[in-house]
């Protein structure tokens, strides 16, 4: 017990300063200062499972392209996935993300919510910078592979409600 109220506490000071951290962490990029960032969870496994860290850069919303991996601030949380699509809003932009290792895209990620975008990653003490011919054309690939997933279980699911309201609505004899 004592246990579960010591993680408790951790829990409520580390949630006490995420937001001076991101605070900081934005402040740090617009100044032009990348930031290597460590990874936890698992929605962009394989190719960055947990552990992984990303150089963040600043960026200008007008030029993230299809394939990037974008750091942006969602719900109180820092993420990094994706960017599938990216659409006009106004006098800015708006960006589907999806993790490489999640079914589902995000909902659409507004400017002021980006970071950053990832440069080059750490692998094992391996550093792949993602701006060369090689690694950009992997991201292009996993988008499109990404887009093909999400796309795949979007028509999963309406051709399965079209089945279900089809064979419920079928007069009997």
């Amino acid at each position: 017990m004592q246990e579960v109220a010591s993680q408790a506490i951790s829990q409520q000071k580390h949630a006490a300063w995420e937001p001076v951290y991101r605070q900081l962490l934005r402040e740090w990029i617009d100044a032009g200062e990348p930031v290597w960032l460590p990874l936890s969870g698992e929605s962009m496994a394989p190719l960055l499972p947990s552990g992984s860290q990303v150089l963040v850069s600043q960026t200008v919303t007008g030029q993230i392209r299809f394939g990037d991996l974008l750091v942006y601030e969602a719900e109180g949380r820092i993420i990094c996935h994706r960017v599938l699509r990216r659409r006009r809003y106004g006098a800015s932009y708006t960006f589907l993300t999806k993790g490489d290792g999640r079914r589902m895209t995000d909902p659409w990620v507004y400017a002021e919510q980006v970071i950053g975008i990832v440069v080059a990653i750490d692998r094992n003490g391996s550093i792949v910078r993602l701006n060369a011919p090689l690694p950009r054309l992997q991201a292009v690939a996993a988008a499109m592979l990404s887009l093909m997933v999400a796309g795949s279980l979007a028509a999963l699911r309406r051709t399965k409600v079209f089945a279900r309201v089809h064979w419920e609505c079928r007069p009997t004899s």
